[in-house]
């Protein structure tokens, strides 16, 4: 599928972290960057990293070699782990395993992922990227450029100049990052567009709705945003967030 999305030039709809795309690069990852997927287990390594600098040799730490993984499944780090106490003078390898346990529990995964994206593309193409790039590929951009958006608008109903379609441009212009990805999953039910742009395979449509200050409603197989018109800019943002937000509650009364 990634090959696909590469080569076809379609977005594919993937929320993988930064260290899925690292590793599918062979990338160098960083236990600090396990914080943003399991801050609990970072936490008590940082704390036990402490301990270590203490060299307190009365210190009790109630642990064995084993741990957790993502599965909540017990993981033994050394043969017979479970029966293993950790104490002041094996607590180094016991950290370092349960980084290194953690950090590479997705290998088997990443490397059918590499299998088949390298039976695809060649190696060499895919590494020269950095791991940003790979993932703007796939699964496309990261910001909405609303020239572009602007660019590869039609109306229906509305000439363009009206005043309903300028405070729709003012609103998604000034919009947070976080509003303008929920309004493209609104009208198009994507939540990025393709690397190459909107203007790629897409026309976003703004059509007139002829029953005034209903909320907005879209087609999402056609990139269609029905918009009614409004007595105030400030009514239209109002009923414009609560559709991008309840898009899925959102009903003709």
């Amino acid at each position: 599928l990634m090959a696909m999305a590469i080569s076809s030039g379609e977005a594919l709809n993937l929320n993988l972290h930064p260290i899925v795309w690292k590793s599918i690069l062979e990338n160098e990852i960083l236990f600090e960057e396990y914080k943003t997927i399991d801050y609990s287990f970072f936490n008590s390594i940082n704390e036990l990293e402490k301990e270590l600098k203490k060299n307190d040799q009365n210190s009790l730490l109630d642990l064995n070699f084993v741990i957790k993984n993502s599965n909540e499944s017990d993981i033994e780090l050394i043969e017979n782990g479970k029966m293993t106490e950790v104490k002041q003078d094996n607590l180094e390898q016991y950290i370092n395993l349960s980084k290194s346990m953690r950090i590479g529990e997705i290998n088997t995964q990443i490397e059918y992922i590499k299998r088949g994206l390298f039976s695809a593309i060649k190696k060499n193409i895919i590494q020269i990227l950095t791991w940003n790039q790979l993932e703007e590929m796939v699964c496309g951009k990261i910001n909405l450029d609303i020239d572009d958006f602007k660019k590869h608008t039609v109306y229906q109903g509305y000439k363009g100049d009206e005043q309903i379609i300028k405070w729709f441009w003012d609103w998604l212009t000034n919009a947070k990052e976080e509003e303008k990805f929920k309004y493209l999953k609104f009208v198009s039910g994507r939540t990025r567009l393709p690397k190459s742009g909107i203007g790629y395979s897409y026309t976003h449509t703004i059509t007139q709705v002829s029953i005034n200050n209903k909320f907005p409603r879209s087609s999402t197989c056609f990139f269609t945003l029905k918009l009614p018109n409004y007595d105030s800019q400030e009514e239209f943002i109002e009923k414009m967030k609560y559709s991008i937000e309840n898009c899925s509650d959102i009903t003709d009364h």
